[in-house]
């Protein structure tokens, strides 16, 4: 750490949220807020400039992702730790954070409750994962559990089936589906036709029922 005071970096797009955050974190004073950010281009080159102990990042913001800067940020400012501070409940969210290197993640929802003990953990070394999303996630391991035993095929659902299925549950067509993910409808109608068989769903309906059902599943 940098001197007595950890010093912290702010990523978020809302300058209402960063502002409110930065006085709050201001109010302990071993915390320092040296330099914010709206975008994730912008916390790279403001985090290479500041080297804080501790970087914040939303995962939404313009250009690139909290996500996709902290996968960088890891091999370029090693000695930063990485905090997701987000909306995102769902669990592949948190499964690509984790992927990134990050060393916490925060849901916004209880940032006012949580931010201190976060940056408090994170300081010494260890991981912060919320309570809310530590339950999400107990939940989530369940679900799969029960839907692995229902559907024996699940674990063959390539990522990008996976991909479609999300799409489907959002009630996305086969074409939006291709337009989105910039590829042709054929591939979209091949990954639908290979989920159906894999997990043995007949009838028009089925691939969207089911992935209504267990969105939050896969």
């Amino acid at each position: 750490m940098n001197g007595e005071r950890t010093t912290i970096v702010l990523a978020d797009d809302h300058p209402v949220l960063r502002r409110g955050l930065r006085d709050i974190i201001n109010e302990r004073p071993c915390f320092q807020v040296v330099g914010e950010a709206d975008s994730g281009d912008a916390v790279i080159d403001l985090i290479i400039e500041k080297t804080p102990d501790i970087a914040v990042l939303d995962i939404e913001m313009p250009g690139m992702s909290g996500i996709e800067a902290a996968g960088k940020l890891k091999g370029m400012v090693p000695d930063t730790s990485l905090i997701i501070l987000t909306m995102h409940r769902e669990p592949h969210f948190f499964f690509h954070a984790i992927d990134a290197g990050v060393d916490g993640y925060v849901l916004k929802e209880n940032a006012i409750r949580d931010i201190y003990d976060s940056l408090d953990r994170v300081k010494k070394g260890e991981f912060y994962i919320t309570a809310e999303m530590r339950d999400l996630l107990l939940e989530h391991r369940m679900k799969k559990r029960r839907l692995r035993s229902e559907y024996r095929g699940i674990d063959t659902i390539t990522n990008a089936e996976r991909t479609v299925l999300r799409h489907i549950a959002k009630g996305l067509m086969t074409k939006e589906i291709a337009d989105l993910l910039s590829v042709s409808s054929r591939t979209v109608e091949h990954h639908r036709s290979s989920i159906c068989r894999k997990l043995e769903l007949k009838g028009n309906n089925a691939l969207l029922r089911f992935a209504l059902k267990h969105q939050t599943e896969f």
